[in-house]
């Protein structure tokens, strides 16, 4: 059972227990097959986004409305497309994925120690950059099999 799932299942279950308090920790703001995508997945995502527009000095920015919406349905599109992956059986070894982490510290003449400084100065872990790395080639994967199957 995912991490997701688990969350989820607590959320529902939030007033049952020891506390007669019920903290409300996140909420599930769409279902995607037997998934969930959480409000803080979208959150996260926007806030990332907003950062990354501040950082670049971008002055066309769309409506923070519009951008939570875009966000929104790639992460439904996102949670489709990593189901067919895990249908398809495509999974991501550690070993390809260390490749592929080592290649973007060398493209940054670093090395691994110090891109994981990097990552850290930057406020993400890099436990949380491998997995992100991992869920985009897996979705990588499954939109080349998907645009191969298109094409004759």
């Amino acid at each position: 059972m995912n991490v997701k799932r688990i969350l989820a299942f607590l959320l529902v279950i939030g007033g049952v227990g020891l506390s007669a308090e019920v903290v409300k920790l996140d909420s599930i703001i769409a279902v995607c097959n037997d998934d969930v995508v959480l409000k803080s997945e979208l959150r996260e995502r926007v806030n990332a986004v907003f950062q990354r527009i501040q950082s670049e000095g971008v002055t066309n920015t769309p409506s923070p409305d519009a951008l939570t919406s875009q966000l929104m349905e790639r992460l439904i599109l996102e949670c489709i497309q990593l189901k067919m992956a895990d249908q398809r059986g495509i999974v991501i070894d550690d070993e390809t994925l260390t490749e592929t982490v080592n290649g973007f510290a060398r493209r940054n003449n670093m090395s691994i120690d110090e891109f994981r400084l990097a990552l850290d100065k930057g406020g993400l872990t890099y436990r949380e950059f491998r997995e992100g790395i991992r869920r985009e080639m897996k979705l990588s994967q499954v939109q080349q099999l998907i645009v191969s199957r298109r094409v004759t």
